[in-house]
């Protein structure tokens, strides 16, 4: 047995590590657990230790899934009792992007073969920049995971790496000698006519073809009932992610990421998203749909599906953004993602967690992209 994975929902943080010690303590030499924000303190740690001797590394989520369910308030995760794995820790990396990105390409050159699963707990901004350098020099290889989430009213995330609190960084998880299989969902379908991004840094939009982006967003928030001096952060954040920007490759036209609205910084008259939009790029809007979603998503998995019915898969991890399940949540159909894995691949356990960024690939198989609203889906196999 290479993987156990667990899942428990509506649980409190002794209970929990009481149901782990019974199931995968203490034979495990590798924990990865995704858990709530709250948590994550000394507590846990000390807690953790009582049972546990091996390595481990915890991801606040939101939500996280285990099989057929998504938990709001329980964790999931696995165990891993293979010997040969590496874990690749780099931090403060705002004030150190070219740095980090250096130490990101020689360890990626390295371990590109293996299976590399990658957790942040750091802003859009840096790891995008990090990931723009990685995406700019790679080769086809395997990079995949996702940006911590919570319900913390500041936004605040956490990383536990053997006790240590990971700020402004990321692990990177490297299995050797397994393979990793991988696909993505989309799921929108833009409407109307490109736009240019005529003023933009990092992650800040300020005009859209010469307009201002206070402007435009009256143009777009027509039909809501909500004014754009309405727009405090949280209110921004749950209904512009009715509106992900597709950006549109330069050189192909096709959507190559999507990008999610974070909110409307008022002083600065600014659009701020959860991943960094170019200057002079192209986008088109979309109009969230829980329909065209789910049809997507099982159009992705069915075939998977037959991409891998010949392989052996131990797990699968769903990673997949809080803004999309957000959207699914409205119409009660949160659980759906979930069910539709498990109907395809019902031997196959399968965990993951919602995530406030997701990273993968481009269509050419390149790694170092971040995305918004996505679903990404690995299976680790032979």
């Amino acid at each position: 047995m290479l993987f156990k994975s667990f899942g428990f929902d509506k649980i409190d943080k002794k209970e929990c590590l009481l149901k782990l010690n019974k199931t995968i303590f203490p034979d495990a030499k590798l924990l990865v657990i995704f858990v709530p924000y709250e948590f994550l303190d000394e507590d846990f740690d000390k807690c953790i230790r009582q049972y546990y001797g091996g390595d481990y590394i915890a991801i606040s989520a939101i939500g996280v899934m285990f099989n057929e369910n998504l938990f709001y308030d329980g964790i999931s995760g696995f165990g891993y009792y293979g010997e040969n794995y590496n874990i690749f820790l780099q931090e403060d990396i705002t004030e150190n992007i070219e740095k980090t990105a250096d130490n990101l390409k020689n360890y990626y050159l390295n371990n590109r073969e293996n299976v590399n699963l990658i957790f942040a707990n750091v802003s859009p901004v840096s790891i995008n920049k990090v990931l723009d350098s990685l995406h700019g020099f790679s080769e086809e290889g395997n990079l995949w995971g996702g940006i911590a989430s919570s319900r913390d009213k500041e936004f605040r995330t956490r990383i536990i790496y053997n006790g240590k609190f990971i700020e402004d960084g990321f692990v990177v998880l490297t299995l050797k000698n397994l393979k990793i299989y991988s696909n993505i969902s989309l799921g929108f379908i833009p409407v109307g006519l490109p736009y240019k991004i005529t003023k933009a840094k990092d992650n800040k939009v300020y005009e859209i073809e010469g307009m201002k982006i206070d402007y435009f967003l009256e143009k777009l928030l027509q039909g809501t009932g909500i004014n754009l001096e309405n727009l405090d952060p949280l209110t921004t954040a749950q209904t512009l992610w009715n509106f992900p920007f597709l950006i549109l490759n330069k050189e192909y036209g096709y959507v190559s990421v999507n990008r999610t609205a974070f909110k409307y910084n008022k002083e600065e008259n600014a659009l701020i998203f959860y991943g960094n939009i170019e200057e002079g790029s192209e986008i088109r809007i979309a109009i969230a749909d829980s329909e065209d979603i789910l049809n997507s998503f099982e159009r992705i998995i069915k075939h998977f599906q037959d991409e891998i019915k010949n392989k052996k898969i131990y797990i699968m991890l769903n990673f997949s953004c809080l803004a999309r399940i957000y959207l699914l949540k409205k119409e009660g159909k949160e659980q759906e993602e979930q069910k539709i894995l498990k109907k395809y691949f019902p031997t196959i356990d399968i965990v993951g967690f919602l995530t406030s960024g997701e990273i993968g690939h481009d269509r050419f198989g390149k790694a170092g992209m971040l995305y918004n609203e996505t679903s990404l889906i690995v299976a680790i196999g032979e």
